[in-house]
């Protein structure tokens, strides 16, 4: 492998991490880690860089913009409806502050299996765990991890409706259920260390008994949302309707309910400039586009050929970690290594499982400080990197990681499970 190249990656990679935690602009700190490629890379230097960058930014911001806009008005919805406060009120009165959390977790797992996008959740959840601080103190740098670590579970079952499920299915032409087991398994390992470890680190927060004597909502004044939710959840799945159409269609349906507060004008104001957002995860979009188009992910492609004992699944595993690591994106990661793999049988394993471990490699590393979702949820929830990254690396990165690896395992020690 090209030192260059290593060099560059990792000095790219460091570049934006160290940015993030001192709070740094995307928009300049993505363009100083594409530059930093394209200039330290094995290729030759060329502005063209600037191009592949624009081209990144450009689609990723036409094609999730409509989304952005859709989620922001839908959160904007809830938080004027004054239901999530009778939802939190409900929850902390039944099961109290602990259990209401790993609730809001439990509700945010089968949001992402019903086949929502995370933005999509990041925007709806955030009103949820502000208004639960409000009542049990916990602090707003753990909101990330909260939000986030019960959604990459979520997302490694098989026959769901997400593109790590999806995109195996027709490149390797297998079906989405194909090799459950060790989707299975990661799925539940993963779920055990995220709420364990998110049970000890709130504990000091959600320990005090809850004051039942606050005025009690009933549950009627919730249940028309958590109505509208399903419904949603139903028209992404089985009806034939863009998932952002469905999401306005539904916020209609709480408007119906729950008459905005402050009127709609204010509503939509609010909606768009939440929605601006978007550059953010439009800028690292870029930066994946330039990093595609150099030497180096083929380079640490041969890397890992030459270093994963020789195992077929091994090397699926590994490529599918560090493609997400190097991209930032589990799909685009495993959209990427899908083409560069091609034929698949020279690896002699077969391929429900090489889809499958493959899938579960792009769950592990795709979070790191330069992901989008993460930067979405920094920046949406209000607080900093330097505050809520380590819990956010437990519950995206390690757990996922561990869960991945002691599933690799038992399949290794017991082939003869599907």
């Amino acid at each position: 492998m090209p030192l260059r190249d290593l060099i560059a990656v990792l000095f790219s990679i460091f570049l934006l991490a160290a940015g993030n935690y001192k709070s740094q602009k995307m928009w300049p700190l993505t363009l100083a880690a594409s530059f930093s490629i394209a200039l330290l890379g094995s290729k030759p230097f060329s502005f063209v860089f600037l191009w592949d960058y624009f081209l990144g930014f450009e689609e990723f911001f036409l094609r999730f913009l409509p989304l952005y806009l859709a989620s922001a008005l839908f959160s904007a919805t809830l938080e004027q409806s004054g239901a999530i406060d009778g939802f939190i009120s409900w929850l902390l009165f039944r099961f109290g502050r602990r259990h209401s959390l790993l609730c809001l977790g439990f509700f945010s797992f089968l949001m992402i299996l019903g086949g929502l996008k995370p933005a999509f959740l990041i925007f709806t959840l955030y009103p949820f765990f502000k208004l639960l601080s409000e009542r049990t103190g916990l602090p707003p740098a753990l909101f990330p991890a909260c939000l986030l670590g019960y959604l990459t579970p979520a997302q490694m079952l098989p026959g769901t409706t997400q593109l790590q499920n999806l995109l195996p299915t027709a490149a390797l032409q297998i079906s989405g259920l194909a090799a459950p087991t060790p989707g299975i398994l990661s799925c539940l390992f993963t779920l055990f260390l995220v709420a364990y470890y998110l049970t000890r680190k709130t504990r000091p927060f959600l320990l005090h008994p809850v004051d039942k004597s606050r005025p009690f909502y009933s549950s009627v004044s919730f249940l028309p949302m958590l109505a509208v939710i399903f419904i949603l959840l139903l028209s992404v799945n089985f009806l034939p309707v863009p998932t952002v159409i469905s999401i306005f269609l539904c916020c209609g349906g709480l408007l119906l309910f729950y008459p905005p507060q402050k009127g709609v004008a204010s509503l939509i104001g609010i909606s768009l400039i939440r929605a601006r957002i978007v550059f953010l995860p439009a800028a690292l979009a870029g930066f994946a586009a330039v990093l595609q188009t150099s030497a180096s992910l083929s380079s640490f492609l041969v890397f890992l050929q030459k270093n994963s004992g020789g195992n077929p699944l091994v090397f699926a595993f590994l490529t599918g970690a560090l493609f997400a690591a190097l991209l930032g994106s589990s799909s685009g990661a495993l959209s990427f290594a899908l083409k560069v793999l091609q034929p698949f049988s020279q690896f002699g394993a077969s391929a429900p499982f090489i889809g499958r471990f493959l899938s579960l490699g792009t769950l592990t590393f795709d979070t790191l400080p330069q992901n989008s979702v993460i930067a979405l949820s920094v920046k949406h929830c209000q607080t900093t990197y330097r505050e809520s990254y380590p819990p956010l690396f437990v519950v995206t990165v390690l757990c996922p990681f561990l869960a991945g690896c002691l599933s690799l395992l038992i399949h290794l020690a017991f082939e003869t499970f599907p």
